[in-house]
């Protein structure tokens, strides 16, 4: 191309040399004219992209599903040389819609859609734009390192960079409030407890005291009772807080090896959500264990039990990230929590398919916890052997984007 334009250019100081000496002068100004501007479209097309910037950000950084937002294009210009006819393509994750559609192209056989906008600045100039979107799926979703695109002056030259900036938006599951859920919670978290304290935190010690024949070895303070050359104990503050840990398990089917059942697999996720969202509300401490992975970490979903807002952000976000993980690991998962949960938890269990060694340890966590179970889906499962546990059914065939109440029997 290069080539060929520098073919053009000695053609056309060609054709000036000999109209100045033929006395053409029209002729001969407009060969200079072409030159000059073919010199210009270079040097601009050179340039177009220094001092240019895009920025990309969102009004929310975590939404749930179906809530509106604004995805935000910054672009500045900060040079003298003006910017016209710049065109920004920005990928963004599939499962994002624009209100207006207008600025989104769908890429069939692709995970993702992409967002074009045309630009242009004058010079110092810096244009803000917002564009409204809606979530539908949960999920992690990147907008940008896009493509920005130059076509030049005249269309005689094109460029093109692509821009490492971009956008983060972790879009929650569906949550359903309290009064959809066809549950009694207090069912399910157990009587409310009584004013007082229920719980020695063995994290927080106090003081020590006499040691009696009642303590536990565990309690002996050594240093102290070696200062004082009698056996002491230690003193720990109580805590009033009631512990939920919620264990998911996403195995939707039996023939595991066919793959998973997506809409068994969102429900799961939106009970779990919405218990999350109850429990943290009502002053719970909650955590939760899944043999699912996250999506970016591939870590197994591990979140010990805490309260407040900035842990509820920090399961919703886990949850909307979860993906199908490894296969019949689900009782192993149980099996070791059992060892790390203080006795009288309310313990949740949220999943599609029960078998045997789950119905085996579930009967374990019976004796010591307020134990629930939910099950997705129509299954054959062989709850008799499970007595004494609270069990709610749940349909699993209602499509979880037109879910409206949970639907426990």
């Amino acid at each position: 191309m290069r080539e060929l334009d520098d073919l053009f250019l000695i053609i056309l100081a060609i054709v000036g040399v000999i109209s100045i000496f033929s006395t053409h002068y029209l002729l001969f100004f407009s060969s200079i004219i072409f030159i000059l501007l073919i010199y210009l479209a270079r040097f601009w097309n050179k340039e177009i992209f220094t001092r240019f910037n895009v920025k990309r950000n969102l009004s929310r950084e975590h939404v749930v599903i179906g809530e509106k937002l604004d995805y935000k294009v910054e672009v500045e210009n900060n040079k003298i040389m003006p910017v016209l006819g710049i065109i920004v393509k920005d990928k963004v994750s599939e499962g994002i819609e624009f209100v207006n559609q207008n600025f989104e192209e769908k890429v069939p056989g692709n995970n993702f859609i992409i967002f074009q906008d045309v630009f242009s600045l004058r010079w110092y100039e810096k244009v803000k734009r917002s564009y409204d979107i809606i979530p539908k799926k949960r999920g992690y979703y990147s907008f940008g390192k896009g493509n920005i695109f130059y076509s030049g002056i005249f269309g005689l030259y094109k460029n093109q960079y692509i821009d490492q900036d971009y956008a983060e938006l972790i879009v929650y599951p569906k949550i359903l409030e309290a009064k959809n859920l066809e549950v009694d919670l207090k069912h399910i978290f157990g009587t409310t407890a009584a004013e007082g304290w229920i719980h020695k935190d063995p994290l927080n010690s106090v003081g020590v005291r006499p040691y009696e024949s009642t303590d536990s070895i565990k309690k002996i303070n050594w240093k102290s009772s070696a200062r004082h050359a009698s056996l002491e104990s230690n003193v720990y503050k109580p805590s009033y807080d009631k512990e939920v840990h919620i264990f998911l398990s996403t195995l939707t089917l039996k023939e595991w090896w066919l793959g998973i059942n997506k809409n068994k697999l969102e429900l799961l996720i939106i009970y779990a959500a919405s218990i999350v969202n109850h429990a943290i509300d009502n002053g719970y401490q909650v955590g939760i264990y899944s043999d699912g992975r996250l999506k970016k970490s591939s870590s197994f979903l591990d979140i010990k039990a805490a309260k407040g807002s900035i842990h509820k952000e920090k399961l919703l976000s886990s949850l909307a990230m979860l993906q199908e993980g490894d296969k019949n690991i689900f009782a192993n998962i149980l099996f070791k929590k059992k060892k790390t949960i203080k006795a009288g938890s309310t313990i949740i269990v949220l999943l599609a398919i029960v078998n045997e060694e789950i119905i085996k340890i579930l009967n374990q966590y019976r004796k010591k916890y307020n134990l629930s179970l939910i099950i997705i889906g129509k299954g054959d499962n062989r709850l008799e052997k499970l007595q004494g546990v609270k069990i709610y059914k749940v349909n699993g065939e209602e499509d979880w984007d037109e879910i409206e109440k949970m639907g426990l029997v």
